[in-house]
């Protein structure tokens, strides 16, 4: 089911709702939130069965690509953009991945879904979201 992932997906950063709230919530300045808003992105995820590569490339300057590989089910350290080192579980459930997002005392959690050529992906914390729209490319 996870094969449904496989393959290039670009943001289209235009569809974008919530990102105020769930800045507001997780603690995002106004520049961020603003910064946040315009960072436009391809995510491509390659692989089979329980082992994944997400590659992640930035439409913006200085900030690098990052690349980090995952086995469903298993926590590892994630390398934000930000600088910060959440721990990161990716699970598959339902036919979605579930990637759960723990630093210090704040938990948040991005479920990215399928259909067709679409990817959505909705990050919650403390019940405010943001979703954002992904095309396949």
């Amino acid at each position: 089911m996870a094969e449904a992932f496989v393959g290039k997906w670009q943001v289209d950063l235009g569809s974008t709702t919530g990102l105020e709230d769930f800045g507001a919530a997780i603690g995002f300045s106004a520049e961020r939130i603003e910064t946040y808003r315009k960072l436009s992105y391809t995510i491509e995820f390659a692989g089979s069965g329980d082992t994944y590569t997400a590659t992640v490339a930035f439409d913006a300057p200085g900030i690098p690509a990052q690349s980090y590989s995952f086995t469903i089910g298993t926590t590892f350290d994630y390398n934000s953009i930000d600088g910060t080192k959440p721990k990161l579980t990716i699970t598959l459930e339902g036919g979605k991945f579930v990637e759960s997002y723990q630093l210090n005392d704040k938990e948040w959690q991005t479920v990215r879904e399928v259909s067709g050529t679409t990817m959505t992906s909705t990050t919650t914390h403390t019940g405010k979201s943001v979703v954002q729209k992904l095309n396949k490319v």
